[in-house]
């Protein structure tokens, strides 16, 4: 009996190991399984992490352009008006020294015209000062 029981026993002790060795298998497998579907995750994680930097990137220098070319715009708006106020001030010096050469002839003209009287311009030189004066003062206006 003790030789039945051991044989017994030891078939038990066999198809306990051959079940602990089916259900180690089992799980190596499940782990490998998991390990490659982690990998696989993973991986698809990373392409999709990259995926999104090179978005982020090109959106990021998209807008730069977009800032790059408004200010740009703006520079040469600027320009332009800082050229058009140049001019306007150029034409507006011109007039303004053209205006002075006249009123500063216009007063050399008066006091000579108040020194010739002072010491009595004769009376022909009188009609034709005053008629060069008319003239000058109705071209300065």
């Amino acid at each position: 009996m003790a030789s039945a029981q051991a044989v017994r026993s030891e078939r038990e002790l066999e198809q306990l190991r051959q079940r602990l060795e089916a259900a180690t298998s089992e799980g190596e497998e499940k782990v490998a399984d998991l390990e490659r579907r982690l990998e696989v995750a993973l991986g698809a994680k990373l392409e999709h992490m990259l995926a999104l930097r090179e978005e982020v990137e090109q959106e990021y220098a998209d807008r730069m352009d977009e800032l790059r070319d408004m200010y740009r715009v703006e520079m040469d708006s600027q320009a332009e008006r800082f050229e058009q106020e140049k001019q306007k001030m150029t034409k507006l010096e011109a007039s303004l020294q053209e205006s002075l050469k006249v009123g500063q002839f216009l007063e050399f003209f008066w006091a000579e015209l108040l020194q010739d009287l002072a010491k009595g311009i004769p009376d022909i030189r009188k009609p034709l000062l005053s008629f060069v004066l008319f003239c000058l003062v109705s071209c300065t206006t």
